[in-house]
């Protein structure tokens, strides 16, 4: 049977249909070695082809439903181009007596082409295949890859410049791990040049933040359209589970029964979301925003010790003791201090039968916060607070404070 590359992928590996695993394997090595972006003289364009093509090819259930698409195409190439070559059989007219020209039947020459044409089609366009509705795979704009599940995605990523900020947006198709990375890299540059704009710079920065942390922007129309093509392209290489997942996948963003015909194909099993948010990318963005968080949560609680610190507190009512109460404010504005002539005792009335408090040595000093009473007892205060009394003669006067 004839066999097609249907998409040129082994000759962009440059290697034949029958290649083994292995000769694929190095092929494809040699050529990436040479065209990667990376290396001297590296293809960009060159290098996602021969990625697509790997990805198709190192696989076995890959290459094998390519393969099998490769044959069917050539097969019907095959027919239609010995149905072209093959000439027509033409028949035998038959044998018509003449009639007289008034009798013939007017026909209109023009319209006979036309009304064959349309009764007998043409055997190349009847047995020839259309092959401009074989859906190629779309592969990642970043690394090339071809990947069951690409999305379109924009990030958003700010530059304070002053008095403006400057708003871009990385978009394109990506797989999982190059969308983490553009995440990243457009959250690295929002932290530290971001905010320095007067005066949208911190809400356009905190906005960007945000989205790239949720993942991005999945616009739900190109999406639904760029998973219905995969799915397409799945389908035409024979792996109608994929393709049956894709198309409930794309159903997700919007609802579409032309794509019931594929739903039908998917497995029991399901692709596995690589898009939920989560990972190491939502890790590394969420960590400045936790520590932002509880710098601010620090911030406010440490203003808010300060300010309960400063306002005084209200002690209970409690009246104080008479002993340790602070001498009247008529006292306070002419205090006399007095000296203690001998060892005298402080009691706790105006007289000997009251209790001792304490025994005043000589010459500590006492001021006195009361006039005499019964006995000669004055009302005296020590410098440790204490209050009593003492007998008159047991004191004599050492000075006058203001």
């Amino acid at each position: 049977m004839s066999f097609r590359d249907v998409k040129d992928y082994y000759g962009r590996l440059g290697v034949a249909p029958g290649a083994s695993g292995a000769a694929v394997k190095r092929a494809y090595r040699d050529k990436a070695k040479r065209t990667h972006p990376d290396s001297a003289g590296g293809d960009a364009v060159a290098f996602r082809g021969i990625a697509e093509a790997y990805d198709v090819l190192g696989g076995a259930d890959s290459r094998a439903a390519y393969d099998a698409l490769c044959r069917q195409v050539g097969g019907l190439d095959r027919d239609a181009r010995s149905k072209a070559r093959r000439p027509a059989a033409r028949r035998p007219e038959p044998s018509r007596k003449p009639e007289p020209p008034a009798a013939r039947p007017s026909v209109d020459k023009a319209a006979r082409p036309s009304a064959d044409k349309a009764a007998r089609p043409s055997a190349d366009k009847a047995a020839r295949p259309s092959t401009d509705k074989i859906v190629p795979p779309v592969a990642c704009e970043i690394c090339g890859v071809v990947t069951a599940q690409p999305r379109f995605v924009i990030f958003h990523q700010v530059v304070g410049q002053l008095w403006r900020s400057r708003r871009v947006k990385i978009e394109g198709v990506f797989c999982r791990g190059c969308a983490d990375r553009a995440a990243i890299k457009a959250t690295a540059v929002t932290w530290f040049l971001g905010w320095w704009s007067v005066p949208r710079g911190p809400a356009d920065a905190a906005r960007a933040l945000l989205r790239n942390l949720a993942g991005g922007e999945k616009p739900a129309g190109r999406n639904a359209d760029l998973l219905v093509r995969q799915a397409r392209a799945f389908a035409d290489m024979g792996r109608a589970d994929l393709a049956g997942d894709l198309a409930i996948q794309a159903r997700g963003f919007r609802p579409d029964e032309r794509l019931d015909d594929l739903i039908a194909g998917a497995g029991a099993r399901r692709l596995k979301d690589r898009w939920r948010i989560g990972g190491l990318s939502f890790i590394l963005q969420a960590l400045p925003i936790g520590l932002a968080a509880a710098w601010l949560i620090v911030q406010a609680a440490t203003l808010a010790t300060e300010a309960l610190r400063g306002t005084p507190a209200l002690a209970p009512s409690q009246p104080a003791p008479a002993s340790r109460a602070d001498p009247p404010a008529s006292n306070r504005a002419a205090r006399t201090r007095f000296i203690i002539v001998g060892e005298t005792a402080l009691r706790d009335g105006p007289g000997s039968g009251y209790g001792v408090l304490e025994m005043l040595n000589q010459f500590d000093e006492v001021q006195v916060i009361g006039g005499p009473v019964d006995g000669g007892w004055l009302a005296v205060a020590t410098d440790s607070g204490l209050r009593g009394f003492v007998r008159g003669e047991a004191l004599i006067r050492s000075r006058t404070l203001p």
